[in-house]
């Protein structure tokens, strides 16, 4: 109510002036273009009226309106009416085309939108080789904050070394490298086929990911026969064989060292020789050794004289020497009544005997 009365109050600029000059369309009757040139005529003759004159600034303070605010009701009263507008005569802009320019503004405005939210849950981080100072989103910090190709390892030469290195050494699956070295599921499978990776040996690598990530949901529960039988084929089959040695391989057999085996291994800690233990060879017949010494190259195996069938011994046995032999290594089979009446001297003359 207080700004009523101030507007009533306030003088117009022009009150009680009146107009010295004459209209130049007086009289005047006749076609549009006619009228224009009596305009330009008259105004060449007599001068514009408002030449030189200007109109007192309404903006800022000097506005009438100036510091007041919207109550609530009028914006629902503003809103109501527009809503009931477009109820009865529809949107403006229903059946028109967008212009080109207009469409540029459209995608400019999502895309400032999608860095807006793309923004929001970061941080400002210093640049792991220089220092520098960035920012980046919480999924970039995971993988490493670089502010450009010359300081990230992942440079354009180098990322599909470091793709199959994870997928061959770390042993990684296709999402775990995703994660770690960026880059999509489809580019990752081209680098590793042209590198000579088979798609059995990745779908290898995903059945090892799939059963890490669902360990001990089927706890309690029976399998069906059909399963059963995927699991008999696929087990049995070549890609299933293979899957299967490479498991063997860095499993331990047995976990706990034999009697006859911790002796053997008391000798060679007080003789000051190297061994290694459960060590892989790398034959038609693969398996894990006993004792292995590196420095003379040869390979202890301590057999029981039950398991290993005394005096004649296992087929595999025999065979297994040979190709030990083959490749180039000594082999010296010790069997179980043998270690337990032996001494410290007596093993280093049968070592020695070996050596020659």
């Amino acid at each position: 109510m207080n700004n009523k009365k101030e507007i009533k109050k306030r003088i117009p600029w022009n009150k009680g002036k009146k107009g010295l000059q004459k209209a130049w369309n007086k009289g005047l009757k006749g076609l549009r273009w006619q009228n224009i040139s009596a305009m330009i005529i008259h105004n060449k003759e007599n001068g514009v009226w408002n030449k030189g004159k200007k109109l007192p600034q309404l903006s800022g303070k000097n506005h009438w309106n100036y510091g007041n605010k919207m109550t609530e009701e009028k914006k629902e009263k503003l809103f109501n009416g527009h809503k009931k507008y477009i109820e009865e005569n529809g949107s403006w802009w229903k059946g028109k085309k967008l212009s080109e320019e207009h469409i540029k503004n459209l995608k400019k405005s999502k895309e400032n939108e999608k860095e807006r939210l793309y923004r929001r849950n970061g941080n400002y981080v210093p640049c792991l080789t220089c220092g520098k100072v960035i920012y980046q989103n919480t999924s970039q910090l995971k993988q490493g904050s670089y502010c450009s190709l010359k300081c990230s390892p992942l440079k354009k030469r180098s990322s599909n070394h470091l793709i199959i290195n994870g997928f061959i050494k770390e042993k990684l699956g296709l999402e775990d490298i995703r994660k770690k070295y960026g880059g999509s599921l489809p580019k990752i499978k081209n680098i590793l086929y042209n590198y000579g990776i088979t798609h059995d040996q990745i779908i290898l690598r995903r059945n090892e990911y799939i059963g890490k990530k669902n360990k001990g949901l089927r706890k309690g529960k029976k399998m069906s026969e059909e399963i059963k039988n995927k699991m008999k084929k696929y087990w049995r089959s070549p890609i299933g064989r293979k899957q299967q040695r490479e498991k063997r391989v860095n499993q331990i057999f047995p976990k706990k060292d034999t009697s006859i085996e911790v002796k053997i291994q008391n000798f060679l800690k007080q003789l000051g020789i190297e061994f290694f233990t459960h060590q892989y060879m790398k034959i038609e017949h693969g398996y894990q050794c006993d004792i292995l010494i590196p420095s003379i190259n040869l390979v202890i195996e301590c057999d029981g004289d039950y398991w290993h069938k005394y005096p004649i011994g296992n087929d595999v046995d025999h065979i297994r020497t040979k190709e030990l032999i083959e490749k180039g290594f000594k082999v010296l089979r010790l069997w179980e009544f043998e270690i337990k009446s032996m001494k410290l001297n007596d093993f280093k003359n049968v070592l020695q005997r070996r050596k020659k």
